[in-house]
């Protein structure tokens, strides 16, 4: 997969800031926190490798992203300590695709 697909697919996921009305205690916010905070992780290191063209599209996917992560980080259900916790193992594993 080229490094366009890549931006353009992070660009389409991260198009706009929308959350459904899901009731609070459903919600696991941990696991969409650590979700987004991998995204800006990736999208980070991905900043160095695109073209210039690509890197706009890029960085307006990492600024929603980075929103997201700050709603997240808000929610009633966040653990600060779990979450961390699961985002340092995770960013160490090398991400397949």
């Amino acid at each position: 997969m080229s490094y366009s697909a890549i931006v353009h697919s992070f660009a389409q996921k991260y198009k706009k800031i929308a959350f459904k009305g899901i009731p609070d205690k459903k919600i696991n916010a941990n696991y969409y926190w650590i979700k987004h905070k991998l995204n800006v992780l990736e999208m980070n290191k991905l900043l160095q490798l695109v073209s210039f063209d690509d890197k706009f599209a890029l960085l307006k996917a990492i600024d929603v992203a980075d929103k997201k992560v700050t709603y997240w980080e808000r929610h009633k259900n966040f653990k600060f300590e779990d979450a961390m916790k699961v985002y340092s193992a995770a960013k160490k594993i090398k991400r397949i695709g």
